[in-house]
């Protein structure tokens, strides 16, 4: 007699599908993964040596009563002198890198 291996996944039902990740998930997911990358590149800084301060910068409405904050880092002037790099060249190396 042969032993088959069965495989133990099975098609996608009608039911589960229906608790499939939707638009409203994914794009939360894409936000918390985008802020986790955020608080990555802060603690890189803040173990440079600067201080790091994230402020909103605007909101996003979707003129449907939908809103989001968008936000940008600061550096208080004080604390940014003791970098080698100005505030506009920090901003254009997370900008161009995405990352510090």
């Amino acid at each position: 007699m042969v032993n088959v291996v069965r495989n133990r996944f099975r098609p996608m039902s009608r039911s589960v599908s229906s608790m499939a990740e939707t638009d409203q998930d994914r794009a939360f997911r894409h936000v918390a993964e985008a802020v986790q990358r955020v608080n990555d590149a802060v603690i890189r800084a803040v173990n440079t040596g600067m201080t790091v301060e994230i402020v909103r910068s605007s909101r996003h409405h979707d003129g449907q009563g939908h809103w989001g904050d968008q936000m940008k880092p600061a550096v208080p002037e004080s604390k940014w002198k003791s970098t080698s790099f100005t505030a506009a060249e920090g901003a254009a190396m997370v900008t161009e890198t995405g990352k510090y």
